[in-house]
């Protein structure tokens, strides 16, 4: 547990301190407003005793006008000296309630003032009384009233009153100038005690940001080399390493990252890292922007394969409608094939050679269909088996595909004129493995692997339809011969009944002509 301590205190001492010592100076902020608030006291208790004073002198000093004016009256009797009396009378109750609402404000006990309030009030109209009888001419009662000396009897009933007074006042002012110096000498402690620990605290904060910002330049340069090897290397020197550019490096390169993977997203696979160059490249082949480029690399394999292959499947789907012959002759539906063939392949000429019908001694094609450019093409060829490529083909049932054509071989012949074309492809038509045709595609440029495989599955499809046409072509041929036949016999067999009934007409007649001789006989042989 103290080890546990012992580093917890060694990883966040500087906060400890820094906590600390904003407690102390919260401390001493908060001693520092108390101790303003003891002094305000101090103050305020010394104000308040001025103003009790000055509230005792002011209630004293109407009892003495009171008691002066009313004494000159007595021996004079002119208005001018009994003007103090009546000014007196007129403001003691006054004076009296201020002494009175500041010994409360003080928080003497208030009630301690009836033992001398009767005898103040009775004091106070005894004034009142004399003059009326000074006035009355009845001097005597107005001296023996005198003789009273109520202001003594005031006096002694004021004094332990003042007396207590006093105490209590020196007692708030002790307490307020205790609470104040206890105070005070908290508040010169703590300051102290922040002083001693400011020293040490700043020290540590020196060394706490200098390591910090060692830190902080060491992780900065680790982000920055985890940038360039995890997500995008643009290969520039590293000077100074600024916290800033570094961070922004790195939201820039994931921000073209996310664009990237956007623009992917969306089916451009044609979109380009921002910064990759020929020189960078390399070194950018295993990170996040590597990875990314081969992933597009690959998606855009995967949908050129897709691409071609759809091609391929629709153009296998077109030519099947075109595979049903409607025409009767081979010629006329190679006609309507070829230059659709040639079109969709991108070729510049085509031909179709048809094994011949005719038995000879060598198997002999005949081309039934050509078209170049655009225009079909009246050439009558014939090629024997074995005899050039498209008889090596017939022959050997194989494919043949030339990237380098010679230039003696084949022209094509357009409104520009003539050229020799770069590639040169050979099929054979091969049905139930009997080769009935061959196929020439010529082009200016050279057939993808895609292209050929599409004319391969194509030609088996034409073989096949060729195959079915022929064997269609044969029938016809049988049933008309049959047809033919049937005719011939059904000829000689009427031309064999009429003989029949010529032969039965003969053979009657000779019947009847050998019954009238035979009777012409007998008749003789009877006479």
């Amino acid at each position: 547990m103290k080890i546990i301590n012992l580093q917890y205190l060694k990883n966040n001492g500087i906060y400890v301190a820094i906590i600390f010592s904003l407690i102390l100076i919260v401390s001493n902020s908060i001693l520092v407003y108390v101790n303003q608030k003891s002094l305000q006291n101090i103050n305020k208790v010394k104000s308040q005793a001025v103003e009790i004073h000055r509230a005792v002198d002011n209630l004293w000093k109407q009892v003495l006008q009171s008691d002066v004016g009313i004494r000159g009256y007595m021996l004079v009797q002119e208005e001018k000296f009994i003007q103090p009396m009546m000014d007196a009378n007129e403001d003691y109750e006054k004076a009296y309630q201020k002494l009175r609402t500041e010994l409360k404000k003080q928080g003497f006990d208030v009630s301690l003032m009836k033992g001398w309030e009767d005898i103040f009030y009775h004091k106070m109209n005894e004034a009142l009384t004399m003059k009326e009888l000074i006035d009355n001419n009845d001097k005597e009662k107005a001296l023996e009233i005198l003789k009273e000396d109520n202001g003594l009897k005031l006096w002694l009933a004021f004094s332990p009153f003042y007396e207590k007074m006093n105490d209590y006042e020196k007692k708030v002012r002790v307490e307020a100038e205790s609470n104040y110096q206890l105070i005070l000498n908290t508040t010169i402690f703590v300051q102290i005690l922040l002083l001693i620990l400011a020293f040490p605290t700043l020290i540590m904060v020196c060394i706490v940001i200098r390591r910090n910002n060692l830190n902080r330049k060491r992780l900065y340069t680790n982000l920055e080399n985890s940038t360039r090897k995890y997500i995008f290397d643009p290969q520039t020197e590293i000077k100074n390493i600024n916290g800033k550019q570094v961070i922004l490096t790195l939201i820039d390169s994931l921000k073209h990252a996310s664009e990237f993977i956007s623009e992917i997203s969306k089916g451009n696979y044609e979109v380009d890292w921002k910064g990759i160059n020929s020189e960078n490249e390399k070194n950018n082949q295993e990170n996040l922007a590597g990875e990314l480029i081969h992933m597009r690399e690959q998606m855009k394999k995967v949908k050129d394969r897709e691409q071609k292959r759809n091609w391929v499947n629709i153009g296998l789907a077109k030519f099947s409608e075109l595979l049903r012959f409607q025409e009767e002759s081979i010629e006329k539906n190679l006609d309507i094939i070829l230059p659709e063939l040639v079109k969709y392949v991108g070729a510049n000429q085509g031909g179709f050679f048809v094994l011949s019908n005719q038995k000879k001694e060598v198997d002999e094609l005949e081309l039934k269909a050509c078209y170049a450019y655009n225009k079909k093409k009246f050439i009558n060829n014939k090629v024997q088996s074995g005899e050039g490529l498209v008889g090596q083909v017939f022959l050997e049932k194989e494919k043949v595909v030339l990237t380098d054509v010679p230039e003696d071989y084949i022209s094509i012949t357009s409104g520009l004129g003539e050229a020799t074309p770069e590639c040169l492809i050979i099929l054979p038509l091969l049905s139930n493995e009997e080769v009935i045709g061959v196929l020439e595609l010529a082009s200016f440029q050279p057939f993808e692997d895609y292209q050929i495989e599409f004319i391969e599955k194509l030609t088996e499809s034409i073989a096949s339809a060729l195959y079915s046409l022929r064997i269609n072509d044969t029938t016809k041929q049988l049933l008309q011969e049959t047809q033919t036949q049937s005719e011939m016999l059904r000829s000689q067999e009427e031309e064999l009944r009429q003989n029949q009934e010529e032969l039965l007409a003969s053979q009657e007649e000779l019947i009847r002509k050998n019954a009238e001789l035979e009777k012409k006989l007998s008749e003789l042989q009877n006479n």
